[in-house]
């Protein structure tokens, strides 16, 4: 008996989209519950690839990214004059850095001294990477 296949064997290489989502890194950002008006105040934080995601106080929200450094900023307004541009309270761009399929904690607060805040919010990474 002989039996005869006619065929193509390939193997199918992954795209670039299905190689981000297997070795993509997760960033969790955490805004604590603040006392006061502030805390109902929404900030958006901007990351470098343009992605976006706004917390009032208590929030959480995770994000993928592709591993490598990547840049925050945090923006709000001043819910204490009123200018209601929405980049009146900012932080500085702060860089991280990510490995694939790791988990970065975020923290971004009001930036204050003691109980006084005194405009714009700080962003700083967890002390432990999860």
């Amino acid at each position: 008996m002989c039996v005869t296949l006619v065929g193509c064997a390939t193997t199918r290489q992954p795209e670039v989209g299905q190689l981000f989502q297997r070795d993509a890194a997760t960033i969790e950002f955490v805004r604590q519950e603040d006392n006061g008006s502030v805390n109902i105040v929404p900030c958006t934080l901007i990351l470098s690839n343009n992605q976006k995601v706004t917390l009032s106080g208590g929030d959480r929200a995770s994000l993928s990214v592709a591993p490598g450094n990547f840049y925050v900023t945090a923006l709000s307004i001043d819910p204490y004059t009123p200018d209601l541009s929405e980049r009146a309270w900012r932080s500085p761009r702060t860089k991280f850095r990510v490995a694939a399929k790791e988990t970065l904690r975020v923290f971004v607060d009001p930036a204050s001294s003691g109980s006084t805040y005194t405009g714009g919010w700080t962003i700083h990474a967890a002390d432990a990477k999860l």
